[in-house]
């Protein structure tokens, strides 16, 4: 996937521009390009082939700024070549793009009547031109962007330079992520938080239909509708401070950070560290309390569904009890937001006893939990105050995550273009995100009319879902004193089905699957018939299909399957938060819980 970059107000922008795209190498690519301001224009140099030899070009040329914008791109339309690498320059604009413009041809074709030469195959230039052709009608540069993107059908994320205005860079979005960073100094602009994060201390990330203006000094976000808004900025550096914020609540302000944690676990290399020999483990213990229990439940599935690795995935509190047989150099995987979890340690204790491999998955690294394991992997999730556990819990995701595709490596459980795309797939999780926090208004809605009005709900998933239903109903139990179970959907007919009643409130996970939806949605028909209310969370194509036959819809992005736990994740607490919200809970300190379980 393409990757885009932009610096408005330092002096070396060329350097800080190199670096976004060495950063934003892991989306994949094939080309690359730099445009900076000079008086009167711009310099454009691009180049097909690697970051590496863009920088040496640059730093041939001697070009330099404070004012520009960068690309890295993966071809769709036309070959990769230096001709149809990004920045695309017109007469009066420099442009870079992020996304696909499905009606190209309509558009070219047009142009081309009247008279707009091209100097690629791409359909990025097309959309440069278009914006072109608004200015030469007279538009201003705000203007012509915003005409021009209202014809286009299909997804973008575009940053652009006008000659009349060098000193400003212009941005929107639909469909691609789009962020915007800054350091107290300058302001910066690109696909997410890994582009930003090196001169960055604070990003935001536009939602659908946002535009923006950013320059040295300042920058401005528009809605769809023009009007100006504020988006929620997070910190990016690892030690959050220990305050809300503009947030409301701890909780709140600990989900909307999840995009910039996702990003920074996935750029803190960790597991090379590891003294371990993946190829010759066999089975592992998965050992954990609560959410992050349901860490490991997924987990079971990614490994087993990747490598020919057995895993139990335990509950720490019963795990030393049962005695379990462990078999040395097995390897045994605990995990623990504070790492001091009594249950989870004193587990940890007992496999080393029995000459485990021992790994820690925590977010302190001070903690007991990661000095007594054999290493120690950082959630680096920043201080986590709300009790009910969010950015946490996707951060402890990412590291199995990462781990299930060291494991495939290493026993050949996967192919090189499989492991390559659950890379890249998980790569891009931090703009997904950013996009789910969107649906944050919809969901509210959701939860005011058709949950909180109820004392039960069910959720259900299959897959890697069904461990997110478990979690989505322990979210929804611990902060608003609703009483909710989670189950696998195939479960439900086998006993949980007698819960179902007129308007209890079902949460059906079910992204499409060619295995696993048709037996979702047949589960869902069964929830229906007997008059429980639906809310479906499904890919965007199913909500849409569904509208009649659901209640609600929550529509996911279209997306690898390998990722959709981490996605999913993200609604599910929004509608615990909003449910306990509405109900008038206490949200960050629920009733009978502490953050940090010591005792056993």
């Amino acid at each position: 996937m393409c990757g885009i970059v932009a610096v408005c107000g330092e002096e070396n922008a060329q350097d800080i521009l190199i670096k976004g795209l060495e950063l934003l190498e892991y989306r994949g690519y094939d080309s690359a390009g730099i445009a900076l301001v000079e008086p009167g224009g711009f310099a454009v140099i691009k180049t097909k082939g690697k970051v590496g030899a863009l920088k040496d070009l640059v730093k041939k040329s001697g070009k330099k700024g404070s004012v520009g914008i960068a690309h890295t791109r993966w071809a769709t339309h036309g070959e990769p070549n230096d001709a149809n690498a990004h920045p695309h320059e017109t007469k009066d604009i420099v442009l870079v793009h992020n996304g696909v413009v499905e009606n190209y041809a309509a558009l070219k074709e047009e142009l081309l009547a009247k008279g707009y030469k091209f100097k690629s195959q791409t359909d990025t230039e097309v959309l440069a031109q278009l914006i072109q052709s608004r200015v030469d009608a007279g538009d201003k540069p705000f203007e012509a962007m915003q005409s021009a993107i209202k014809r286009v059908k299909g997804t973008y994320a575009i940053e652009i330079i006008f000659k009349s205005e060098p000193d400003k860079i212009y941005g929107a979005k639909l469909g691609s992520p789009l962020a915007i960073g800054t350091n107290g100094r300058s302001h910066f602009m690109g696909s997410d938080a890994i582009a930003l994060g090196h001169c960055s201390n604070k990003i935001a990330y536009l939602e659908e239909g946002d535009s923006a203006v950013i320059t040295k000094d300042s920058s401005e976000i528009f809605d769809r509708a023009g009007n100006k808004v504020e988006r929620r900025a997070v910190d990016v550096s690892e030690e959050s401070l220990v305050d809300k914020g503009q947030s409301d609540h701890f909780m709140q302000k600990e989900i909307y950070e999840q995009p910039a944690v996702i990003a920074r676990v996935i750029a803190t290399e960790q597991l090379g560290a590891l003294r371990l020999d993946f190829g010759k483990i066999s089975k592992i213990h998965i050992v954990a309390c609560g959410t992050s229990y349901h860490a490991g439940l997924v987990a079971k599935y990614w490994i087993e569904s990747l490598t020919p690795i057995w895993v139990e995935v335990e509950v720490a509190s019963e795990f030393r009890y049962r005695r379990p047989t462990l078999l040395e150099g097995e390897l045994a995987i605990f995990i623990s937001q504070s790492g001091e979890t009594a249950d989870t340690l004193a587990a940890l204790r007992y496999a080393k006893e029995k000459k485990q491999n021992t790994i820690a998955i925590v977010n302190v690294a001070t903690s007991t939990i990661a000095r007594e394991s054999d290493a120690a992997l950082l959630m680096h999730a920043g201080a986590e105050v709300g009790v009910a556990s969010t950015k946490a819990f996707t951060a402890a995701l990412v590291i199995l995550a990462q781990l299930a595709i060291k494991f495939a490596e290493a026993q050949g459980g996967a192919t090189d273009g499989l492991i390559n795309e659950m890379k890249s797939a998980l790569a891009n999780v931090p703009a997904l995100c950013s996009e789910i926090m969107g649906l944050d208004s919809d969901i509210r809605e959701i939860a005011r009319k058709w949950v909180v009005d109820y004392r039960d709900a069910i959720y259900i998933g299959r897959g890697y879902t069904y461990p997110i239903a478990l979690e989505g109903a322990l979210k929804i139990k611990e902060i608003s004193y609703l009483h909710a179970e989670g189950y696998s959907a195939g479960e439900l007919k086998h006993g949980p089905i007698a819960l179902i009643s007129k308007g209890v409130p079902v949460i059906v996970l079910a992204p499409y699957d060619v295995e696993l939806f048709e037996k979702t949605i047949s589960n869902m028909h069964e929830v229906k018939a007997r008059g429980g209310t639906v809310i479906f969370i499904s890919n965007r194509s199913q909500c849409e299909k569904m509208k009649g036959e659901v209640e609600a819809c929550i529509p996911m992005p279209e997306t690898d399957g390998f990722i959709e736990p981490l996605l999913y994740a993200l609604p599910i607490q929004m509608l615990a938060y909003h449910a306990a919200l509405l109900l008038g809970r206490d949200v960050d300190h629920p009733r009978n819980l502490a953050k940090s379980v010591t005792v056993e």
